[in-house]
């Protein structure tokens, strides 16, 4: 089915990513660093196009957005899975062989760790959520 299928991030006419869309200017007004794109639709090229510190920087506040312990807005942790989805799919590719539903293991453990990021402690969001999805994954298959 695809990792983005499964969590219903395919297409930005989803349900959480139609939140996101909606949401993206109030959190743009409040969070001044969103403002480097007007809609999530151009944050990916923006993502691939800026420098590492600052797509981490919009990625980071996307996680502490999203957190639980942060402002606990599942439609932004939506859109942080969304912008990692790239990164997911290689990794489901990579592993494929170890299991049959490799992209049910992925795309469950993508949700967790965007979910329960560590924005508090960590930085490097994209290298350290891609990487603890990628040992857990290991670790059940």
């Amino acid at each position: 089915m695809g990792v983005a299928a499964l969590l219903e991030l395919d297409d930005l006419a989803r349900p959480l990513l139609a939140d996101a869309c909606r949401s993206w200017s109030g959190w743009a007004r409040k969070i001044r660093p969103l403002r480097v794109v007007a809609s999530v639709e151009e944050l990916r090229a923006w993502l691939r196009e800026s420098g590492p510190a600052e797509a981490d920087e919009v990625l980071w506040l996307l996680a502490r957005l999203g957190s639980p312990s942060g402002g606990n807005s599942v439609s932004a942790s939506a859109v942080l899975a969304w912008c990692l989805l790239p990164g997911a799919c290689t990794l489901a590719r990579q592993l494929q062989t170890l299991s049959p539903s490799i992209d049910e293991l992925v795309a469950g453990r993508l949700w967790i760790e965007v979910r329960s990021f560590r924005w508090c402690q960590l930085r490097r969001v994209a290298a350290n959520v891609l990487a603890t999805t990628r040992s857990a994954v290991l670790r059940e298959c």
